[in-house]
């Protein structure tokens, strides 16, 4: 666990187990079998289980090198075995499928939270920047027809609206992304790879706030910019 937090791949043992070692350690089987810790497991010779007057089971175990890619099969076993219990039964079956499966429920409702409110926060901070920018446009307009009757051209206002107006989203932004990489590091004890993934909501993010930037670049110039040129 501490390789993978890392982002290191962690090697992986097996052990081989014959029916003396097992005889000596049927613990090890425990963790095979459903409610596992309420039953007794014995191991007997080859004689003895056939004086046994009971129906057999058979336990089949399946090994993938990589979960995520192989659960649309694992999900096909799984169905075929239980068609009528299939949803309750998959998360209680012992072994990797199930500890995916409980994994993503648990992680899932993290991760619907971070986005949730990720893009709360998002627009409480960009709907502040925007409401205090177009509160002081009015005080900033008599500034923009000063500058229009010495004759700049409108291009050059926009410009100089864009450039102004992109410092004040610019500056929380880069804060907002600087914290939560460093925030992140506080989840490393409940996410083996915080980090994983960290791109998705960071486009999210810079296309969201680009877009509040845009509203707030048009709405500025609505109210600053004179209606009427005065060429030089």
């Amino acid at each position: 666990m501490k390789k993978m937090s890392k982002g290191k791949k962690a090697k992986i043992s097996y052990q081989s187990f014959d029916g003396q070692k097992l005889q000596k350690n049927p613990g090890s089987l425990y963790y095979l079998q459903k409610n596992g810790s309420d039953k007794t497991v014995k191991i007997i010779s080859q004689s003895e289980f056939a004086k046994i007057q009971a129906p057999r089971q058979q336990l089949y175990l399946f090994r993938v090198k990589n979960i995520e890619k192989s659960k649309k099969s694992l999900d096909k076993i799984v169905k075929t075995a239980y068609p009528k219990n299939y949803e309750t039964i998959r998360s209680t079956i012992p072994g990797g499928y199930a500890g995916y499966l409980n994994g993503l429920e648990v992680f899932g409702g993290f991760e619907f939270m971070g986005f949730f409110l990720g893009i709360a926060f998002l627009a409480m901070l960009a709907s502040c920047l925007m409401f205090k920018i177009l509160s002081g446009a009015n005080s900033d307009k008599h500034r923009y027809e000063m500058l229009n009757k010495l004759g700049v051209r409108k291009n050059t206002l926009r410009r100089s609206i864009s450039r102004e107006i992109m410092t004040l989203y610019a500056l929380p932004g880069v804060l907002g992304i600087v914290h939560v990489l460093f925030g992140l590091q506080l989840f490393k004890t409940l996410l083996i790879s915080p980090y994983q993934g960290i791109w998705l909501p960071f486009v999210i993010f810079i296309v969201l706030y680009l877009l509040y930037y845009l509203v707030t670049v048009k709405l500025y110039e609505s109210i600053v910019l004179p209606a009427v040129e005065i060429d030089k």
